[in-house]
């Protein structure tokens, strides 16, 4: 089945690469490039990327990312997904979460570290759709919200980077629980203000907070992925995994699984990806 998007498939020719590049983030193509640029300098000096990559960072990894873009809805109603915890963040034990409206990253032991300001803009940018002033006669089950979006095992912020950049109405989470890479997406973040985006370190199985869609890429294969990243969605939500010539093979291999918990998974492919899609019922 096509899902209108792809990984791995087919790799996008030289030639192909500034057309997909503009097509992929229009207006907001400067900010993609800053960030192609740190990929391949701070994210090679502190081993994030190999050095190898840094000829293929656009149609290798940037462009593979954000592909997922066009399989994640703009807004979501209130009825569309039950997130069960009305939108307050929580911490696993023993994890590490960004504040929102702070500067701080707040460590499981009660350390702290400043990093980031994720959540920031959530406010103005309220504000800014609805003229200015934030307050509304209608109540929450009666509008849409921002999409929520949670990159599990982020490492150099890909997927969930470009996505964010593409697609600035998306509210996006960067789970990472290795404090150097953690560390990376918080400064790379600061160095794009991408202010919006949060910056979590810890484990998949120790987060508590639920998404709307679950994004990774060449985290564990298929069933493992699950187990992990399950718990992280609403009613509702999806699992959205780029994967390369394995994924046909990882949903075999996931099938008793995926048949006890009366899960679907979908392959797409496109020019830029492939993708495994899971959604869980409502």
């Amino acid at each position: 089945m096509t899902l209108g998007c792809g990984v791995g498939v087919a790799a996008v020719s030289d030639s192909d690469v500034e057309q997909a590049k503009l097509a992929a983030f229009g207006e907001r193509l400067g900010l993609a490039e800053r960030y192609a640029d740190i990929l391949t300098t701070t994210g090679i000096e502190w081993g994030l990327i190999g050095p190898s990559e840094a000829s293929r960072i656009w149609d290798r990894h940037i462009l593979n990312s954000v592909a997922l873009a066009e399989l994640i809805a703009a807004n979501v109603s209130r009825e569309t997904f039950d997130d069960g915890t009305g939108g307050v963040e929580a911490t696993g034990s023993g994890g590490v979460t960004a504040a929102p409206n702070t500067s701080e990253l707040i460590v499981g032991d009660g350390s702290r570290q400043t990093l980031v300001n994720p959540g920031a803009g959530a406010h103005s940018r309220a504000a800014a759709n609805s003229g200015g002033d934030t307050s509304s006669e209608r109540t929450p089950s009666d509008v849409s919200r921002e999409t929520s979006v949670i990159d599990v095992g982020s490492g150099a912020g890909l997927p969930g980077i470009p996505l964010a950049i593409a697609r600035p109405d998306l509210r996006i989470t960067l789970l990472e629980p290795l404090l150097r890479r953690a560390t990376f997406l918080a400064e790379t973040l600061v160095e794009l203000q991408l202010d919006d985006v949060a910056v979590v370190r810890a484990r998949a199985e120790d987060h508590k907070q639920t998404y709307d869609y679950v994004v990774c890429r060449a985290v564990a294969p298929l069933e493992k992925l699950l187990k992990w990243c399950l718990p992280l969605l609403n009613t509702g939500g999806t699992l959205l995994a780029l994967k390369g010539e394995s994924a046909y093979r990882e949903i075999e291999d996931a099938a008793s699984f995926l048949a006890k918990r009366g899960l679907v998974a979908e392959v797409g492919a496109a020019e830029a990806a492939t993708v495994i899609r899971v959604t869980t019922r409502r």
